[in-house]
Formats: C-alpha cells, structure tokens, sequence
C-alpha cells in the first residue's frame, strides 16, 4: 500500500494569492503575513488575562480540562481572523483557534505529531494555520516549529482524536529530519495538515507565544474520524463547538457525542512496512521500533517486537504481520487453562491442543510458531493486542 496524492482542481485554490499557492501546492507550507506587533501585543495581554497563573512547560489550550477557559481564549483572535483571512484563504477558515504557549524551560517541547484533520482527506487536502506573537527562529532558541519536509505523503489513514499513530515506530527516524522555521511575529505558517511537526524546547528566560488554527472550508461539512476498531472508520459531522467542548482525550475514550451524525463510514488497512508508511523519500534508513503505550510499559517489558527465528526459537526484532482482526474473540481462558479478560482490539487462536493444530493458521503466522516445541507445552494460543486494546491474564493457581 502506497500514499496516493489527493489531485488538485481549479477549485482546490488555497491563498488568493496565485505564487503563494503555488508554493503550497509545492512545498505543503508557505509563510504569509497576517497581523501587526501592536494587535499581537493586545491580544498576548489578553491571554495573559484569562490564563491560569503558574503554569509551566508547554500549554495547549485544546487539552485543558476547563473547557470554559477553552471557550474564552479561542475567541480571542476572532476580530484578527475576521478581519485578515477573508483576503488571504480562498475556501477556508479556522473552525478552531488554540494557544500554544511554551513557557521557558526543557519540559516546553512539543512532540512530534500531525494535526487534527477537520475535512475528508480522501478526497481532498487538509490545511493548518499557525502564528507566533513573538519572533521565533533556531537562533533565539525559543522553541520554533519545525517541520519534517516531505510528510505529507506519509499513509495516516483516516486520522481523528483516537488514532493509531502509524508513524509512531519511526519517531526517531522522524525527528532527525526536522527543519525548524524562522517567522517573525505575526506571519503565519500556512501548511498541509499532514505535515509532521514539533518543537524543541524553548531555552530563553520569557514565553513563546503562538497560536495555532485547524482551518475547515466554508464549502464542505466539519467532520471528525473515529475508529471503532483496527480497520472500521465512521466519519461524524461536527461544529465549532465540538472542539470547544471537548477535549480530544476524553473524544477518545467515550466518542465522538452522539448528537454529531455519522455521515460516512469505511473500513481501512494499515500499512506496516517502511516503504508503505512513510513513503520512499522518507523511508530510506528508517528502523522500525516497537511503541509501548505509557501505561503498560512496567508490564509490557520490552520495548522490541516479537519475530520467530529459523532456530524455532522467539526473539525481539521486529513484528510479525499479523493483526488482531485476523483472529477470533478472546474466550475466557486461554493455553489451556490462563483466564483471559480483553477489552477493545485483542485477538486470538487456539495453535496447540494435545499436540494438533486447533484451527487454521493465519499465513502471517510462521510454522515454527505453531510448532512450539520449544516450550513443551499442550495448549497454547496466539494472542494479539492492537493499540488501545488491552488484555489481562490470570494464571491458575497451583
């Protein structure tokens, strides 16, 4: 499986501006000025205002708890936007406006991620706004944003606020390619939101300020993606006040509200090598490594994955292709007599019982896995947890 590009129309224009969209088109980013420094001085006080006092690191107001706050710091750049955007965006406009703010010091960072897409990526290109209030360049050393050219041809599928991050194995490879940018205050980053991005930390003695936009078009619903399991999306319908209201955290644990419809749904498959995630302009050298989600990293162990070698023995180097879908439901005990609680992606098949094959193999699935003679064992089973699935096992007491 391979990336494929989303064509461009007469109607795909993005800027106004003819060489300024064609640079986009181009390169997926472009800068473009937007704003003065004494209406940015005026709307830094103004958040100031209205933020918590004593926070530290790297703030995002999109992941806040108190939503109210949300509310009233998105709507500080409403005048700005309705003022500038009209005679720079052609379709769009920011359905949500979100402060970034690094506060000085090495927990500022920002990880490396893509945006929030609000549009139909199948069928048509996403784009993000972001704008500091402070000049900001790899020479002041306050955080810049940096981007991993050439990203956006990397398979997210359909990517929404409970994603799998695909290119999550490849960070590091990733991370290497970052190029921060130089904006000075009140330009702004117009991208392709499937850009990779990230920030290092911000080193000098005073915040960096920014804000960022998830621009939606005027001619098309707002949606969202939820994934309702590995490979099924459902596509949902949603407004302004949906990314107000609601924290991306809690979307992905409860849902999507169930007053925003379902307008499309599809199912998708995931690529797994190098080539079919990041593309080959990217994947030249990258090393797939094995993500362990933070709170089972203590009972997971290692962070390398399982492959059978020729000596019939398990090692950890790299994945099997195989996926929980491919698998049955997980039954109440597994190998014989482990009881088996699963919630979520988890799959499994009975391999060894009395010394014969219980069911099919699935092909991803190498012989010498079902052969375990190594661990001289009567049963056993196969059990796969795709991320946010989770499994737990009780031995049976002796």
């Amino acid at each position: 499986m391979t990336p494929t590009a989303v064509a461009a129309g007469p109607t795909d224009r993005v800027l106004h501006d003819p060489r300024l969209d064609e640079r986009l088109r181009r390169d997926a980013i472009v800068c473009v000025p937007v704003a003065d420094r004494a209406e940015l001085a005026e709307i830094e006080a103004a958040y100031w205002a209205l933020a918590p006092a004593g926070e530290e690191g790297i703030v995002l107001d999109y992941l806040r708890e108190d939503r109210t706050v949300v509310r009233a710091l998105s709507e500080l750049l409403a005048p700005l936007w309705q003022r500038a955007l009209p005679s720079l965006l052609v379709h769009h406009y920011p359905v949500y406006t979100s402060f970034v703010v690094k506060h000085p010091g090495e927990g500022s960072q920002l990880y490396l991620h893509r945006d929030l897409h609000v549009d139909d990526e199948r069928h048509r290109r996403t784009f993000a706004l972001w704008m500091p209030l402070v000049d900001t360049s790899p020479m002041l050393d306050n955080g810049p944003l940096a981007f991993v050219r050439g990203s956006e041809a990397v398979h997210y599928g359909g990517y929404g606020p409970n994603a799998v991050g695909v290119f999550s194995p490849y960070d590091e490879h990733l991370r290497g390619r970052l190029e921060p940018q130089t904006v000075p205050a009140g330009s702004a980053l117009v991208y392709d939101a499937k850009l990779l991005h990230a920030s290092a930390p911000n080193r000098t003695d005073r915040p960096r300020v920014a804000v960022g936009c998830l621009l939606a078009r005027r001619d098309q619903p707002v949606t969202q993606v939820y994934a309702t399991g590995r490979r099924h999306r459902r596509v949902h319908q949603v407004d302004a006040d949906y990314f107000v209201d609601h924290a991306p955290a809690d979307v992905a644990v409860r849902g999507i509200p169930a007053r925003y419809p379902v307008i499309d749904e599809y199912d998708e498959e995931l690529p797994t090598s190098p080539d079919e995630v990041l593309g080959p302009r990217l994947a030249a050298g990258a090393v797939r490594h094995v993500v362990v989600p933070g709170d089972l990293e203590d009972e997971a162990g290692s962070r390398d994955p399982l492959v059978v070698r020729r000596a019939r023995r398990p090692s950890h180097r790299h994945d099997l292709p195989i996926v929980a879908g491919d698998l049955d439901p997980v039954p109440g005990r597994v190998a014989g007599s482990v009881t088996a609680e699963a919630e979520g992606a988890v799959g499994a098949r009975a391999l060894v019982r009395r010394r014969r094959r219980a069911a099919p193999v699935p092909p991803a699935v190498p012989d010498v896995v079902v052969s375990l003679g190594p661990l001289r064992t009567r049963d056993a089973t196969l059990v796969v947890v795709d991320p946010g699935g989770r499994l737990r096992l009780t031995a049976p007491s002796r």
